[in-house]
């Protein structure tokens, strides 16, 4: 006889934008939400086992360490054990009340993320109740749908060894009204071993933007420049969070940005080429429903 212990399962919270043909955009927003995980029964200690976690990635996949745009969240800790179980190596926030020091079972607190991120949170036991609604949508953006997929380890123990394989979930939550006041999803988490994510996309105006650099003097084309696109929030972080690196002047001296989604940018040129100097302040880009300033 083989006694098997199960891994307790997590689920995600991503967002999405996209322009009017459904193709990702970059967008300068912070998209806001309110969440609620119930877990089954009471809490009757403090033990780790009872406690829930989270961790919030970029766009990048790179955790993210400052909680500037997370409310009600403080701490950066997470029991070795749990975190070497489920192979991350980041920094995880523990959402704490005011002295039990755990998440507050069925409490709904707000959180605000940028599109491309991911809150992820593990350590969830079977029945785990979640209710996600997104709230405050900002204006020129219209909710499109937010869905649920997932997959689950089938576990086949042969001779000692796990020979088990993956399997999608089928028949979890889905919302795609495409109303901006009914946004909400609630679902259980119905098995061990699981993972669990929930994607929000909204769809916005975008528009065409393409810079050109030119030489001080001369006003000529002035390639092989390179600058960093940051939205406004990514560039008021502390560090600074570029939405994208490497983006370099051609030959004609353009920087083509491709489409922006409504907001404000800042373009921070990194590198200059052979005998010039770098721009000393960013180029702040304004892009609204009609025009680009």
């Amino acid at each position: 006889m083989i006694a098997t212990n199960s891994h307790r399962s997590y689920l995600d919270i991503t967002k999405t934008v996209t322009d009017e043909s459904g193709v990702a955009a970059v967008s300068g927003e912070l998209f806001e939400f309110r969440v609620t995980m119930t877990i089954p029964g009471t809490i009757d200690n403090y033990a780790t086992e009872k406690y829930i976690y989270a961790a919030v990635y970029d766009e990048n996949g790179t955790a993210v360490n400052h909680l500037t745009d997370i409310e009600k969240t403080e701490g950066f800790w997470v029991p070795s054990e749990i975190a070497a179980r489920d192979g991350f190596s980041v920094s995880y926030f523990q959402r704490y009340d005011t002295t039990q020091r755990i998440i507050v079972s069925g409490e709904t607190f707000t959180m605000r993320i940028r599109p491309g991120w991911n809150v992820r949170f593990v350590n969830l036991p079977n029945g785990t109740e979640y209710s996600i609604e997104e709230v405050n949508i900002p204006d020129g953006y219209n909710f499109v749908q937010a869905e649920v997929t997932g997959t689950r380890w089938i576990a086949n123990m042969v001779d000692g060894e796990d020979k088990g394989h993956s399997e999608d979930m089928t028949g979890l939550p889905a919302n795609s009204s495409g109303d901006n006041s009914d946004t909400d999803i609630t679902g259980t988490i119905d098995y061990a071993n699981a993972r669990y994510k929930a994607e929000y996309t909204n769809r916005t105006v975008t528009l065409p933007v393409k810079i050109l650099k030119t030489q001080q003097d001369t006003h000529t084309p002035l390639p092989g420049a390179e600058f960093a696109l940051y939205t406004k929030s990514g560039y008021e972080s502390e560090p600074k969070i570029a939405s994208r690196t490497g983006l370099v002047s051609g030959a004609d001296g353009i920087i083509d940005l491709e489409k922006l989604a409504l907001g404000e940018y800042y373009l921070v040129e990194t590198k200059a080429p052979a005998g010039y100097n770098m721009l000393s302040t960013p180029v702040i880009i304004r892009v609204s429903a009609s025009e680009v300033t």
